[in-house]
């Protein structure tokens, strides 16, 4: 499995992590659909599209997380300090 301790993963980690998942799925599927994949690495590529699935929820998260806190960051930046 290609994700472990996805818990102790900041949020940019976790979206390098998510990349560079994502390359070696993309890199299969091309594999697959032109019939370059051997059987070994065609179980290798289930195995990665479920860590990718999981991955893609995670940074999907994130990233609406960020975008709630990006608003409230530029209220407090357009405030003065008292």
């Amino acid at each position: 499995m290609e994700i472990e301790n996805l818990e102790s993963l900041s949020g940019d980690a976790l979206i390098e992590k998510y990349d560079d998942v994502r390359r070696k799925v993309l890199t299969l599927e091309w594999d697959k659909r032109h019939n370059q994949i051997n059987s070994g690495m065609e179980v290798r590529y289930e195995e990665l599209k479920k860590d990718f699935d999981v991955l893609k929820e995670k940074v999907r998260v994130v990233r609406e997380a960020e975008a709630k806190e990006a608003p409230e960051s530029i209220k407090s930046e357009a405030q003065p300090a008292e």
